[in-house]
C-alpha cells in the first residue's frame, strides 16, 4: 500500500488495522486548544491524529496509545520520519490499563463506534471499528480521569447515536464546550464532534461542516479547513 502524504508528514499504513480516513482528518483539523503542553491520542493506530496535533501545537508533547502491535509498527515509522519526532511517543497498551504520572491538557480520540453494523471478517479491523455501549462509557470515564481540570477532550462519533455521549458525559460531570455536526452531503448528517470539558460552559459553541457537495466533490469549506494538512492532489 502506498503511503498517504500530507504536506508536512507521511503516513505509512500497510500494517495498520485502520487506514487514513475522513474521520481522523476532520477531527484533527477541528481540534482547538490554548497552547496545550501534554496531549494524549487514544487509539493512535498509525499515528495520524498524533502527528496532526504535533503540527498544530508546536509546544506540545504528544503520547499515542494503542493495543494493536502491528498498527504501532507503522506509527513508529511515521513518528520517526517526522520533524517532530522528539515530541512524539507511543505505548502499546489499552486505554483501560493506561496510567500517567500527570494529567493531560488535551485528549483526542477517534474511537471504534459501530455497534450493530456487519463486522469485518478481519478481527483486527473489527476490533478497531466496533464496540459496545459499555465500552464508550468506560472510554469517556477514563478520559475524564486523565484530563486536567481546565483540559479538553475531543471525540468524533456517529450522528445517529451521538446523544448517548451527551447524556452519559453529563452524568459524570463532563460538559459540552463545543459541538460540530459533520454533514457527509447536504442534509445528510454523518458525524458529531464534541469538545468536552470539566468546566461548565455558559454558552455551547455549535457549528457544522459539509464534507462533499451535491456533485460528490469535496466542498470548498472542507478544502479550506484541511488546507494546512492536505498535500496537493489528494482531494478526490
Amino acid at each position: 500500500m502506498k503511503p498517504f502524504h500530507f504536506k508536512k508528514f507521511t503516513i505509512h499504513q500497510s500494517n495498520s488495522a485502520l487506514k487514513v480516513g475522513t474521520d481522523a482528518m476532520v477531527l484533527g483539523t477541528l481540534v482547538k486548544a490554548n497552547n496545550p503542553q501534554n496531549i494524549l491520542d487514544i487509539g493512535t493506530g498509525n499515528g495520524v491524529l498524533a502527528l496532526m496535533m504535533a503540527q498544530k501545537f508546536p509546544n506540545a508533547k504528544i503520547t499515542g496509545i494503542d493495543n494493536d502491535s502491528l498498527s504501532l509498527l507503522d506509527c513508529s515509522k511515521n513518528f520517526e520520519g517526522s520533524e517532530w519526532k522528539n515530541r512524539l511517543s507511543f505505548s502499546e497498551i489499552s486505554i483501560f490499563h493506561f496510567k500517567n504520572s500527570s494529567k493531560f491538557d488535551l485528549i483526542v480520540c477517534n474511537p471504534p463506534f459501530y455497534e450493530t453494523t456487519l463486522q469485518s471478517e478481519n478481527a483486527r479491523v473489527a476490533n478497531s471499528k466496533h464496540c459496545t455501549k459499555q465500552f464508550i462509557k468506560e472510554l469517556i470515564t477514563k478520559s475524564f480521569e486523565l484530563l486536567k481540570e481546565n483540559g479538553n477532550f475531543w471525540i468524533i462519533y456517529p450522528f445517529l447515536t451521538a446523544s448517548e455521549i451527551e447524556s452519559y458525559s453529563r452524568s459524570i460531570g463532563y460538559f459540552i464546550k463545543h459541538k460540530i455536526t459533520v454533514f457527509a452531503k447536504p442534509n445528510i448528517e454523518k458525524r458529531m464532534i464534541y469538545c468536552l470539558s470539566k468546566e461548565e460552559m455558559v454558552t455551547i459553541i455549535e457549528e457544522s461542516i459539509l464534507l462533499r457537495n451535491e456533485n460528490n466533490q469535496y466542498s470548498d469549506e472542507y478544502k479550506e479547513l484541511t488546507f494546512d494538512f492536505h498535500a496537493a492532489g489528494t482531494w478526490k
